[in-house]
């Protein structure tokens, strides 16, 4: 089985009900397992348990449009499915991860400055209750 390591420039987002622009970046695609230590008398260290995983928060970055779906979105706070999709250089899906009660939970606006002529970008952070990596 060779292994093939895939670029991370081309991906898009899609989350049900609604349409968005492609996301020029993408931050934030993460689990960590939660760790608790207890103290049990006689022993030198805490024993450590488990308590699950934790998702984490996706910062996506764009380009300002004239699209309002996103700041919608964060407007009504509605939780909905979704996912990060990987594609290739033709454009065809290579990984997908899939994100569970997302919702956004942040939402900035571009820095303006009219001494730098930069393209306006906003930012919008989706914070969801689970992700998952499907074998495919």
């Amino acid at each position: 089985m060779s292994r093939q390591l895939l670029r991370g420039d081309a991906f898009c987002l899609e989350i049900d009900g609604l349409s968005t622009a492609g996301f020029a970046r993408c931050i934030g695609l993460e689990a960590s397992r939660h760790v608790v230590a207890y103290r049990e008398g006689g022993r030198d260290g805490p024993r450590l348990f488990d308590d699950g995983i934790t998702p984490g928060r996706l910062m996506l970055e764009r380009g300002v449009s004239r699209d309002r779906a996103l700041w919608e979105w964060f407007e009504s706070g509605d939780r909905r499915d979704g996912a990060v999709v990987l594609l290739d250089g033709r454009g065809e899906e290579r990984a997908r991860w899939r994100l569970r009660r997302a919702f956004p939970s942040r939402w900035n606006g571009p820095e303006l400055d009219a001494e730098i002529a930069e393209i306006a970008i906003e930012a919008v952070e989706i914070t969801y209750e689970a992700m998952e990596w499907p074998r495919g």
